[in-house]
C-alpha cells in the first residue's frame, strides 16, 4: 500500500470510528483484517484434528521442510518423518512455471519406476492429481507435480516434493495409488484427534448423495453447484441430461460406499470412498472423490468429482452375494464417455518420456511428417508447455557382445599345412578387379540372406559354408559356425523382425569377396543395430557362400530410415482410427486396438468394445479434431501425442492431449495403451 493510500485509509478509518464505540471498532478491524486473500491456499495452515481421516496419508510441511507419513492413530504420530524440499519460491502454485509447490489436498495416481533421469528424479516418482477440480475452478495451471528424490542431494524444485533416496525406498511401498497427500505451508499435528461437526456433516451428505443416486431421484442434482461444477469438472447440464437418460433406461441402481474419509483443504473439503456401482445392466468399482464448497447460503455443495476405476474387492463381494442377492457380469462405468478422465498411469506404462528418446515427426492435417532434431529434457515436466515432448540425445545402443569375438578360443580353426600357408594368412592381399555381375550377385545374396532371416526361413543357414567357414585365410578369427547359427536362431525366434540395410560396399581381395553395410533389425523385444561385415567365396557354379561373419553393434543412420518409415505408417494408422471414431464405426474402430489394450481403466478389447457399443447407441461423437501429431520412439516402443478437441451429441466438449502407446504386431500398428490429459498442446 502506497503512502498516500495509507493516509487516505487512515483518514477514512478515523471518520468511520468516530461514529462507533470502541467495541464496534474492534469488531470491525477484526473482520477487516481476517478476510481471506485472493487465493484461499496461500500460506495455508492445515489442521488434522478430524476423526474422519483415512487410515494412512502423507502430510508435507513446506515451511519446516518436513515430510510425514501418518497412520490414523490417537494421538496422531508420524510413522515416518523425513526432511524434504519443495518449490524454489514460497507460496501456493498459481500458474505454469511459477516455481511454487501447490497447497491443498491431492492424491497419488501412480508410480513411475523406469525411464527417469537419476540426477533429477532419483529413479522413482509418484505422481499427484494436480490440478484437482478446485484448482481448475480457481484458474490454476500447470501439471506434473510429483513426489520423488534426487540423485545427488536435496535441492529446491520447480514445484515437486523431493525426499532422500533412502527415504523414498523406505516409504515408497506405502505410497499406493489413492493415498491422500496434504501439501501445506504449515502442518499442525494435533495431540489428540477430535470429532469435527463439518467432517461428520459431509460424511452424511456423501451417504445421502449416494442414496439419491441409487434411488434415481432428481434430488441427487440438488447436491451440486451447477456453475462451479461446470468450470471444475464438466458441463453440468450435459452431466444431468446424461444421468436422467440413464435413470429412465435402467431398472435399478445400487451404490455401496466403504469407509467414507473426509479432509479439509484450503477453502474446500474432500470426501472419498471405495465404491461399488451395481446397476441392472452393468457394475463397476473404484474410488469416488467429491470436492465440496460452501455456498452463499452456507450449504455445502459438490463443485468437483473424480472417479478412478480400481479393484477394491467390493465388486467381488457383490457378485458373490455378500452385498446383494443378484450379480451381473458386464463391467463398465455408466459415467464414462469419450470425454475421458486423466489416465491412471501404471508402472512402466504410459509414463511420460523423460530421457533417451528421439523426436520423430511433427504434422498437422493432412499428415506430412517432418523430422526434427532431439532436444534436452527439462528437469520438471510440464504438459501445458509441451516440455514433456522434448527429447534427449539418443544413447549408444546397449547390445550383446559382437557376433564375432576375437577373444574366443580357436576351437574350429584347422592348423596350417605348412609355414607358407601361415604367412599367407598374415600377408595383406592385393585388391583384385570386381566385375559388375559379381557385385550385383553379392548384393542380391546379402539382401536375400537377411530377408530369409527376418522371415523365419531356415534356408538362411544354407548360405554358410559348412566346410570352409572359419577356415579361409585372411578372414578374422571368430566363433564357430555352430555358435553363430545359435545366435542367429535366437534372433530369428522373435515373433516378427523388420530389416533395414544400408548401402552395401563390395570389394574383392584375391579370391575372397567382402560385403560391408549397416544393418538394423527391429523386433517386438529386440533392436539390433550395427556394422555387418561378411566374407564370401565363389562356388564353382557361380553362386556365393559365407565363410566369415562379423557384426559389431553401433549407432547407424538406419535409425533415421526406420523413424521416417514408421512415422508415415503411424500417421496413416492414426488417421484411420480417427475417421472410424468420428463415424462411430465400431468394427473399424476396434480394428486399431490390440487384444490386451488399455483405455481409461478399461482393460482388453472386449471391455473397450462393450463400453463404446453402449455409449454410441445413446451418444455419438459430433466433432473430433486432432492437430500437432508427434511420434516419439524409445528403442522399439513408440508413443504418439496430439492435441484433441472433442464434442459429443449432448454438446459436451473437452480439449487436451491424447496419448497413444503403439505396438507393431508384425503386419500393422495397433494401439496398446490410450490415455488423455487436459491442457493445451503448445510447441516449444
Amino acid at each position: 500500500m502506497g503512502l498516500q493510500s495509507l493516509r487516505d485509509h487512515n483518514s477514512w478509518l478515523s471518520l468511520f470510528s468516530s461514529g462507533l464505540d470502541r467495541l464496534s471498532l474492534t469488531l470491525f478491524c477484526f473482520l477487516l483484517f481476517s478476510l481471506p486473500s485472493s487465493s484461499w491456499a496461500e500460506n495455508w495452515r492445515a489442521d488434522l484434528k478430524n476423526t474422519c481421516l483415512p487410515g494412512h496419508f502423507v502430510a508435507v510441511d513446506k515451511e519446516r521442510h518436513k515430510f510425514f507419513f501418518l497412520e490414523k492413530n490417537n494421538p496422531l504420530q508420524p510413522t515416518y518423518e523425513f526432511p524434504c524440499m519443495t518449490g524454489q519460491r514460497p507460496g501456493d502454485k498459481q500458474i505454469v512455471n511459477d516455481l511454487k509447490t501447490p497447497e491443498g489436498i491431492y492424491f497419488i495416481q501412480t508410480k513411475i519406476a523406469n525411464g527417469l533421469d537419476f540426477k533429477e528424479y532419483g529413479g522413482i516418482a509418484y505422481t499427484l492429481n494436480y490440478p484437482n477440480p478446485v484448482d481448475r475452478l480457481r484458474g490454476k495451471t500447470g501439471y506434473s507435480i510429483w513426489i520423488h528424490s534426487k540423485g545427488f542431494g536435496l535441492v529446491p524444485t520447480k514445484g515437486c516434493v523431493v525426499i532422500g533416496l533412502k527415504d523414498i525406498d523406505t516409504v515408497g511401498p506405502r505410497l499406493t495409488p489413492g493415498t491422500a497427500v496434504i501439501l501445506a505451508e504449515e502442518m499442525q499435528l494435533p495431540s489428540e484427534l477430535a470429532p469435527s461437526d463439518q467432517a461428520e456433516e459431509l460424511r452424511c451428505m456423501m451417504r445421502e448423495w449416494s442414496q439419491a443416486w441409487s434411488q434415481r431421484s432428481p434430488k441427487m442434482f440438488d447436491f451440486y453447484d451447477p456453475d462451479a461444477y461446470s468450470k471444475a469438472t464438466e458441463n453440468f447440464s450435459a452431466f444431468r441430461a446424461n444421468k436422467e437418460r440413464i435413470f429412465k433406461t435402467i431398472n435399478s441402481i445400487k451404490l455401496y460406499n466403504r469407509d467414507i474419509h473426509v479432509l479439509e483443504g484450503p477453502g474446500y473439503w474432500v470426501t472419498w470412498s471405495e465404491q461399488c456401482y451395481a446397476a441392472s445392466n452393468h457394475s463397476t468399482e473404484g474410488i469416488r472423490r467429491l470436492y465440496w464448497q460452501r455456498g452463499d447460503d452456507q450449504r455445502f455443495r459438490i463443485v468437483g468429482m473424480e472417479w478412478f476405476p480400481q479393484h477394491t474387492g467390493l465388486l467381488d463381494d457383490y457378485k458373490q452375494g455378500r452385498l446383494v442377492a443378484e450379480a451381473t457380469s458386464t463391467v463398465f462405468d455408466d459415467s464414462t464417455n469419450d470425454l475421458a478422465l486423466p489416465p491412471v498411469l501404471l508402472a512402466g506404462q504410459m509414463a511420460p518420456p523423460i530421457k533417451q528418446e528421439q523426436l520423430v515427426a511433427v504434422r498437422h492435417e493432412p499428415p506430412t511428417p517432418v523430422l526434427s532434431m532431439p532436444q534436452n529434457q527439462p528437469a520438471e515436466i510440464d504438459w501445458s508447455t509441451d516440455k514433456r515432448l522434448d527429447a534427449a540425445q539418443p544413447k549408444a545402443l546397449e547390445e550383446p557382445a559382437p557376433i564375432s569375438d576375437a577373444k574366443e578360443p580357436k576351437k574350429t580353426q584347422e592348423p596350417s599345412a605348412n609355414k607358407e600357408a601361415d604367412s599367407s594368412r598374415k600377408a595383406a592381399p592385393e585388391n583384385t578387379a570386381l566385375s559388375a555381375e559379381d557385385r550385383r550377385k553379392l548384393q542380391e545374396a546379402l539382401q536375400r540372406f537377411v530377408k530369409l532371416l527376418t522371415q523365419h526361413d531356415p534356408q538362411y543357414a544354407e548360405y554358410f559354408s559348412q566346410k570352409d567357414f572359419n577356415r579361409v585365410p585372411n578372414v578374422p578369427k571368430q566363433r564357430s559356425l555352430r555358435s553363430l547359427l545359435r545366435r542367429l536362431e535366437n534372433l530369428a525366434s522373435e515373433a516378427w523382425l523388420r530389416d533395414y540395410l544400408g548401402s552395401v560396399d563390395v570389394s574383392k581381395q584375391a579370391e575372397l569377396y567382402t560385403t560391408q553395410n549397416d544393418l538394423l533389425l527391429m523386433g517386438p523385444k529386440t533392436r539390433t543395430e550395427g556394422k555387418c561385415q561378411i566374407w564370401w567365396q565363389k562356388k564353382p557354379e557361380g553362386s556365393f557362400e559365407i565363410v566369415g561373419f562379423v557384426f559389431t553393434p553401433s549407432a547407424t543412420p538406419l535409425s533415421v530410415t526406420w523413424l521416417e518409415q514408421i512415422s508415415a505408417e503411424i500417421t496413416e494408422t492414426v488417421s484411420g482410427w480417427y475417421k472410424a471414431w468420428a463415424a462411430a464405426d465400431l468394427d473399424a474402430y476396434m480394428h486399431y486396438y490390440a487384444e490386451n489394450a488399455v483405455q481409461q481403466g478399461r482393460r482388453g478389447a472386449k471391455a473397450i468394445r462393450q463400453q463404446k457399443e453402449i455409449l454410441w447407441s445413446q451418444n455419438k461423437p459430433v466433432s473430433i479434431t486432432f492437430t500437432g501429431l508427434r511420434v516419439l520412439s524409445k528403442d522399439h516402443e513408440v508413443s504418439v501425442d496430439m492435441s484433441q478437441t472433442f464434442e459429443d451429441a449432448t454438446g459436451k466438449k473437452d480439449h487436451g492431449i491424447k496419448v497413444l502407446r503403439m505396438q507393431y504386431n508384425g503386419q500393422r500398428w495397433e494401439i496398446l495403451d490410450e490415455g488423455w490429459k487436459p491442457g493445451d498442446f503448445i510447441r516449444p
